[in-house]
């Protein structure tokens, strides 16, 4: 056999975008991302130590500037938004696994609960915050208040039992229903 004379035809067309453009493109979200949390920061800083105006006028121009690089490198203003108003560890517990945002917030105080429960995974708000709710009201209820007008006693209805079954009945769950295992820590997510 002889090598091919046939012309190739068939030439692949190039990707649209290569991985190292998009590479580049993130890295520049990320730095003007970095670039207005810092501006903002010393502005915030500079009026919380009563810095003159002029100091105060120029970290606003920073300021300014760190915006408009933003929108350059691509944010939109809801995206701008999110970027000046959410806390960097609020962020990143939105970002975690439905796991981890199950544990996390089982170990918090009452406090830190409702500053993440909030940026958690839609799905298991409700879930969490009934959990939550459940270990609140395990204290006993207030006595009620006694009426002025004359009331007949009545006797509380009884739950009708369940008719006898020839099954044999199951242990009730446990008063815990997720694993003693250990929540995983911030440290260990950052090696995910």
């Amino acid at each position: 056999m002889g090598p091919v004379t046939q012309p190739i035809h068939y030439v692949p067309a190039a990707p649209a975008s290569r991985p190292e453009e998009e590479g580049e493109t993130s890295r520049a979200r990320r730095r003007a991302r970095t670039q207005l949390l810092r501006a903002i920061s010393n502005r915030r800083k500079a009026i919380g130590e009563g810095a003159d105006q002029a100091t105060v006028k120029r970290l606003n121009g920073a300021v300014g500037v760190a915006s408009r690089n933003a929108r350059a490198a691509g944010y939109t203003p809801a995206g701008f938004a999110r970027i000046i108003s959410t806390p960097s560890d609020v962020s990143m517990f939105s970002r975690l696994p439905e796991a981890d945002q199950r544990a996390i917030p089982r170990q918090a105080s009452d406090r830190e609960f409702e500053r993440y429960i909030t940026h958690a995974h839609q799905k298991i708000r409700a879930p969490m915050r009934e959990e939550r709710g459940g270990k609140r009201t395990e204290a006993p209820a207030p006595a009620s208040v006694p009426s002025s007008s004359p009331a007949t006693a009545a006797p509380a209805p009884r739950p009708a039992a369940p008719p006898p079954s020839s099954r044999p009945t199951s242990s009730p769950p446990p008063a815990h229903a997720w694993p003693p295992a250990q929540p995983p820590t911030f440290n260990d997510l950052r090696m995910r």
